[in-house]
Formats: structure tokens, sequence, C-alpha cells
């Protein structure tokens, strides 16, 4: 008897062209306070079946993206026209994080993870540490 195997992705999440897997996300330097740029992606159902975006959830709250309302329903095999993650920093320093993507499909929990990196960039300056001088100038 030969048994095989098949498996499916059910759910992708994809760059904006569609042409690859986003498994993570850096949005460089940002200063404390303020937005970084966006960074796109896009959800694809691979199933000949609809299926539902239950939750996405985007941690910490230093990144975020577009609130929507739960569940997403998701037509066979069809791409939805992408979205965004952006990252605000409140401190200089590193931060890391996680978006989650998770649906159900034929009883089975699917969970999709891109990992999220920024940072916080130092604005402090010791003022005590720079001397000005007088330029000198030829008379």
């Amino acid at each position: 008897m030969c048994i095989r195997d098949r498996s499916q992705d059910v759910l992708m999440i994809l760059n904006s062209s569609a042409k690859g897997k986003v498994e993570s996300m850096d949005f460089g330097s940002v200063c404390p306070g303020d937005i970084s740029d966006v960074r796109l992606y896009q959800y694809r159902n691979f199933t000949n079946e609809p299926i539902n975006i239950d939750t996405i959830t985007i941690l910490p709250n230093n990144f975020f993206g577009r609130r929507n309302s739960f569940p997403i329903q998701l037509l066979p095999k069809f791409a939805y026209q992408e979205t965004y993650i952006r990252f605000r920093p409140d401190k200089p320093g590193p931060f890391t994080g996680e978006a989650v993507f998770k649906t159900t499909f034929r009883g089975c929990q699917i969970v999709k993870k891109i990992k999220l990196k920024g940072t916080g960039i130092s604005v402090d300056v010791d003022l005590s540490l720079i001397h000005i001088s007088e330029p000198t100038r030829p008379y």
C-alpha cells in the first residue's frame, strides 16, 4: 500500500509585489515619538475554499498596523490589497516584536508570524563635551 502525504499552504503573508514570503520586517532607526515609513505586505488564501483570518496581533504596541474587524474572510486563490505595519519607538534602544496571524482551516489552527525589529535613536547630546572656539581671522 502506498500512502502519499500532501500539504498545502493555507494562508501566506507576501511582500507587496506578491513575489515572496514576508518572514521579517526591519524598520531601521527612528527618533522616539516619530513614526517609521510603512512596511507593506498582503495576505493570500491558497486554498480552494474561503477561509477567515481570526486575529492579527502585533506586539509590542510600538509596532502597529491597520485596525481590522475580525474575522476577515479571504476568498479562494485571491490576493488582497496590501496593508502595512509601522514602528513608533517611545524611547531610545532596540525593539523587537511579532505580527501573528491566526486562522482555522478544517479544524486546525494555522499561525503565521512576522518578526519585527527597529531601533529608537538616542538623541541625547551632552553639551558639556562640546567646545566652541572663536574662529581666527587673518588681519
